[in-house]
Order: structure tokens, then sequence, then C-alpha cells
């Protein structure tokens, strides 16, 4: 878990979070593509804020027990709760790998089913069934992934992640990550450089 912003009055505090399935390690969330809020209880904030500096083991075990609380709140509020922990096929399994390391832009499902062997019609059903999203949602949710990752670790210029990620155009780049996380790269990689109050 990533502290990403914060404040002396603790106002909003903001969690990442990856759950997986091993040994796959693919991320269960990455599917819902939108920042989801719950209700706190006052009760749950002052214990949160009475513990959250603490490096007491038991303490450090009654936040985590609070925020996946408010996880699992937010899963059955939004109706997602139903998401399958069920490991996929080996063909997926060998998709979601390649997609992993080789995801661009201009990715394919036709270059993908040619390295794996199998039609592309093939791969589109079986991806969407077993995953209950398409392929080509799979990998650009990947590829706006990698450039988050970019923006908060590399030097490069947006114009330069945008080429590095296989877009022709960094503004059509910058309107997809917009749309995707709710805010421009240049302003992402200016609050992932803000230090927390």
């Amino acid at each position: 878990m990533k502290l990403a912003y914060g404040c002396q009055k603790l106002k909003k505090v903001f969690y990442m979070f990856r759950l997986t399935v091993p040994p796959e390690k693919e991320d269960i969330l990455s599917t819902i593509g939108r920042i989801l809020e719950a209700p706190y209880d006052a009760s749950d904030l002052n214990a949160f804020r009475e513990n959250f500096n603490s490096t007491k083991c038991a303490d450090a075990a009654l936040i985590h027990s609070l925020l996946y609380k408010y996880v699992f709140r937010i899963l059955s509020d939004n109706g997602i709760e139903d998401i399958s922990l069920t490991k996929h096929s080996e063909l997926i399994k060998k998709a979601i790998r390649y997609i992993d390391s080789n995801a661009f832009a201009n990715m394919t499902v036709r270059s993908i089913s040619e390295q794996l062997f199998v039609s592309e019609s093939k791969l589109r059903s079986t991806f969407r069934h077993e995953t209950g999203i398409s392929i080509g949602h799979y990998i650009d949710n990947v590829v706006m992934n990698k450039a988050k990752q970019m923006l908060g670790t590399q030097n490069l210029s947006v114009a330069q992640i945008s080429a590095k990620l296989g877009y022709c155009d960094q503004f059509y780049f910058a309107r997809q990550f917009k749309k995707k996380f709710g805010v421009s790269p240049s302003a992402y990689r200016k609050a992932e450089h803000t230090p927390a109050l």
C-alpha cells in the first residue's frame, strides 16, 4: 500500500489497492477503471488518526483491518463483490503475461493471437469470457498504468512518454490519460512530486 496524499487535518486519505490472485499476480480490481469512495464511521476515523503514525505491530494491524473493511464495503456498495477469483486458462495466462510485458498503445489483438498461435476470434471471446472485459480494454489499462508509473518515476517529457508507449499524438495520449484518471499527465506528475504535509 502506498499513501499517495495526506494532510495534517486528515480530511482525506487515498490508497491504491491491488488485489491479486497468486501465482498469476493479476490485479482483480484493474477492470474497475474509476475511483471508488465510501462514507466512513466517525469511530473508525478516530482509530485511524490515533494509530496512523504508530510503530507498534498491533496498531499497524488495526490500520490494515480498517482499510480492508472499507475495501470490502466499497466492493459491495458498487456491485463488484462478484469479481471472480478463479484461475484463468493457460491461454489467458499467456495472453496477460504477454500484454503485461509488451503493451503499447498500438498493440493489436492480431499480433497477440499470432504470438500465441490462436485465432483472433478465439482469443477475443475467451478473454472476455474469463475476465469479464475485452482484451482491448485490458491492453488500454496496462498501457495507462505504465504511463502513470513512468510519469512518477522517469524524467521524460510527456511527449517522450507518449512516444515510448506507442502513441503517435501526445495530445491524444493526454486526453486518454485524463479520461481514465481524471487528471492530465502533467497534473498527475506534479501531484506525485508534491510532498505530503
